[in-house]
């Protein structure tokens, strides 16, 4: 857990200097940039992303919510800016798991449109890179 404010850049900087797989090291670098749940980004898909716009749109059916407020319609959907980093990230991402589909495929699954990147792939770099988790 960070608790020190100067360690924030410290984290950042080792998530850019993470060696593992290309996707996995996507979704770390992007989840400080969005400030989102790592429910909701790994459920990203290339259709709720506006290059343009630089925004986001992340289904309220996707968001933690309770069921009835997910099932509704007047739910509004999340928009979530992307800064220019973010932008940047899932350009070069798009690239390798895109047009269609989960953004966050799993590497090995990527052809399969149904799945994306398991929360314990994420956790288990999490921890490679010495960041505790609670």
């Amino acid at each position: 857990m960070i608790l020190k404010p100067g360690a924030v850049g410290q984290l950042r900087s080792d998530l850019k200097e993470y060696r593992g797989n290309f996707i996995t090291k996507c979704l770390l670098e992007i989840m400080p940039l969005v400030f989102q749940r790592l429910g909701q980004v790994r459920r990203m898909s290339w259709d709720q992303v506006d290059f343009e716009a630089g925004v986001w749109t992340c289904p309220a059916q996707i968001m933690k919510l309770r069921r009835v407020d997910k099932e509704h319609e007047q739910t509004p959907d999340h928009v979530v800016l992307l800064s220019k980093q973010a932008l940047e990230i899932l350009r070069s991402l798009h690239q390798v798991t895109g047009p269609s589909g989960f953004v966050f495929k799993p590497a090995a699954w990527r052809s399969d449109e149904t799945r994306t990147i398991c929360e314990n792939t994420v956790n288990s770099a999490l921890r490679a890179l010495g960041v505790g988790l609670h």
